[in-house]
């Protein structure tokens, strides 16, 4: 800095030397050729002015050339700034360079290796890149599709239209779903594809082109397509239904068993067609199979379409999880379901007409009570049973007194309505648990389960006061009673009623109208 201060100091001196030594010596020349004094003096004051004029020039031309000079520095400062900023610039698009650079190669690499075909294209179709899943899918190389048209090489006539549309939506910034379509490969084979399309947009968001994705599901749709054809050519009805029970497809065979077509079906309740009388059940089948992990089955009648029903037998496997569908397989079992009920109707009727058998050969036929048959059975399932337990058992032998003589001097329609009275009385005084049979002729006899001697007195009492004020239109009726009580030296049911029956004898050899207990008798197993 200071060299260039020095420089500018004998640039200076040089200057001043230059205009000032040729006036100086002008100067002295005239003032000596002057022979006037005055004009001496106007020469001299001339001279003066000249060189102030001049130094003034001379000043500020130094003036300015310094300012120049300061400019000058300051522009190359800027200069110098403005170079290295500029230098730090380029550095800067270097490095974004080389990181677009990277990143493109990461691009490339990401695109090639998807595992899932992928090419990308312009709005009218051309292809501009193709990824090596595509090569393999559809068999044609990256060179081979570069703008080509993807309409002629990949996609169905028939699907055109709908791809152009989703791919102008697509460059209007919408969403579009993704479709399952059928393709070309190179070969001309025709695989079926689930196929996506994405907008490419630039920094400023607008679309600059479309990324198609595309799975091949051929294998998925030829099992679909296997299913189908057993679906519809199963001579079983097969249905898919909601988790409410509303038909979502039918097959054909629905409108060969029941008339119904497969649209007169869809996206209607199951229960709308069942027989009010079994709608609830449905439901409640519909509701287990939700919940049942093993699958279940349900019959109930369904309407045909001319009106009739025909029961239909339903089987369903456990829903898969997650899924928000039954599958469902019904038979008709109309034959087999009225071969049933015929059969359930004839069982029941057997049942029935058994059980009047049944009834008639324990029952008496005039008064309804147990017949002796009945007696006897029920009195050796009760002996053993208290000899097993150790508890009481009583039995009382019954005879109507006199009853020859009311049958003689009434008739036998009119003794037989008193049999049925006083089997009445005597059915009206025991408990529940107790048997009254009609022992034969107008002989009857009562078990009493758990009945000791002393309880049997009283219900052998209690029947006899029941006969005796009963009221008799023709003439007063009376019995006598012989009563037994189960003791170590019984050994037997019939023993037991023997004894009884001796007690009776008693009661009739004593006046009749009473109650008499074997154990008063002196020697009762004699």
């Amino acid at each position: 800095m200071a060299s260039q201060q020095d420089k500018s100091r004998s640039a200076s001196a040089a200057f001043v030397a230059l205009i000032y030594a040729p006036m100086a010596i002008l100067l002295y020349g005239a003032i000596f050729a002057a022979e006037d004094r005055l004009v001496t003096i106007c020469i001299y004051v001339a001279a003066i002015c000249c060189l102030t004029a001049a130094g003034l020039r001379w000043r500020n031309g130094l003036i300015s050339l310094r300012e120049s000079e300061a400019r000058l520095k300051d522009q190359a400062k800027t200069l110098e700034a403005r170079t290295s900023e500029l230098a730090k610039q380029q550095g800067l698009l270097a490095d974004y360079t080389e990181s677009l650079q990277a990143a493109s190669r990461r691009y490339e690499d990401l695109f090639q290796n998807l595992p899932v075909a992928c090419f990308t294209f312009d709005s009218g179709g051309s292809i501009f890149e193709w990824n090596r899943a595509c090569e393999g899918l559809y068999g044609w190389k990256p060179e081979e599709t570069f703008q080509q048209s993807v309409w002629s090489m990949l996609f169905m006539p028939e699907d055109e239209p709908l791809m152009r549309e989703l791919v102008r939506q697509v460059y209007d910034g919408g969403k579009v779903p993704a479709l399952e379509v059928q393709q070309r490969t190179k070969e001309g084979e025709t695989i079926d594809v689930l196929t996506s399309i994405f907008p490419i947009r630039a920094a400023d968001g607008s679309v600059v082109g479309a990324i198609c994705a595309n799975t091949d599901i051929s294998m998925r749709k030829a099992a679909e397509r296997e299913r189908d054809q057993f679906f519809n050519l199963s001579l079983d009805m097969l249905a898919v239904a909601d988790v409410n029970g509303v038909f979502k497809r039918v097959n054909p065979a629905f409108g060969k068993t029941l008339g119904w077509s497969q649209s007169e079906l869809v996206n209607r309740p199951i229960q709308e067609y069942v027989h009010e009388e079994d709608r609830a059940l449905t439901e409640q089948a519909i509701a287990r199979l939700l919940e049942s992990s093993e699958g279940d089955t349900f019959e109930c009648r369904f309407k045909v379409k001319d009106g009739s029903y025909k029961w239909l037998s339903w089987s369903s496997p456990p829903p898969l999880p997650g899924s928000p569908s039954l599958f469902l397989v019904a038979r008709d079992v109309t034959e087999q379901k009225l071969a049933a009920l015929e059969l359930e109707s004839k069982n029941t009727e057997l049942l029935t007409e058994n059980e009047q058998l049944s009834t008639l050969a324990t029952t008496d036929g005039l008064t309804g009570l147990a017949n002796k048959r009945a007696f006897t059975d029920i009195l050796t399932e009760a002996f053993r049973t208290a000899v097993k337990s150790g508890s009481p058992l009583s039995v009382l032998v019954i005879d109507v007194d006199k009853f020859k003589s009311y049958n003689d001097e009434f008739g036998h329609p009119a003794g037989d309505e008193a049999l049925v009275q006083v089997a009445a009385a005597l059915s009206s005084g025991v408990r529940d648990g107790d048997t009254v049979a009609r022992y034969g002729g107008e002989e009857f006899a009562v078990i009493l389960p758990k009945a000791d001697r002393e309880r049997a007195m009283d219900v052998g009492e209690r029947l006899r006061v029941l006969v005796e004020s009963s009221e008799w239109p023709l003439r007063p009726v009376t019995i006598s009673v012989g009563v037994s009580t189960l003791s170590t030296e019984i050994k037997s049911e019939g023993e037991l009623v023997e004894i009884a029956d001796k007690a009776l004898y008693h009661s009739k050899s004593s006046g009749r109208n009473r109650v008499t207990h074997a154990a008063t008798l002196s020697n009762p197993a004699a």
